[in-house]
């Protein structure tokens, strides 16, 4: 519930309720912020002909396709995205920790917006609809 106040502190005494779904706060937008912590930390191995698992992170599609494993990007829930499990857990359910090369791994900002993308249905671009919100 919402109660207006102005600046000489008068308060609104309404009774009405409202139900609604707020939109996020922020969007992750693969582009400007996935592809680049890709870029930096995941393509050296994880491109060209033989990419570890078969996954590929250099493109929006190679990420979406997945690997051997299938479930790299399960839309709206990042706990069950092997990617996500696999940068951001010390002992990950499949293999190591990721990258290969850590430590250092991820930080802590570029695995909060791996996980936030993921939790958003990890959309190409903000413009699509969000997959894992109310619709109404």
């Amino acid at each position: 519930m919402v109660r207006a106040r102005d600046a000489a502190g008068n308060r609104d005494v309404n009774t009405v309720e409202r139900c609604l779904t707020t939109g996020a706060a922020s969007c992750i937008d693969y582009a400007t912020v996935i592809q680049p912590i890709f870029n930096a930390e995941c393509v050296q191995c994880h491109a060209g002909a033989n990419p570890p698992r078969n996954l590929h992170l250099d493109s929006y599609a190679g990420v979406i396709a997945g690997g051997l494993t299938g479930n790299e990007v399960v839309s709206c829930q990042p706990s069950s995205s092997l990617l996500y499990q696999k940068v951001s857990m010390t002992t990950p359910p499949v293999g190591a920790r990721m990258p290969a090369d850590g430590p250092p791994y991820l930080t802590t900002s570029q695995i909060g917006a791996i996980q936030q993308w993921i939790a958003e249905g990890g959309r190409r671009s903000c413009a699509e609809p969000d997959p894992c919100s109310d619709a109404v």
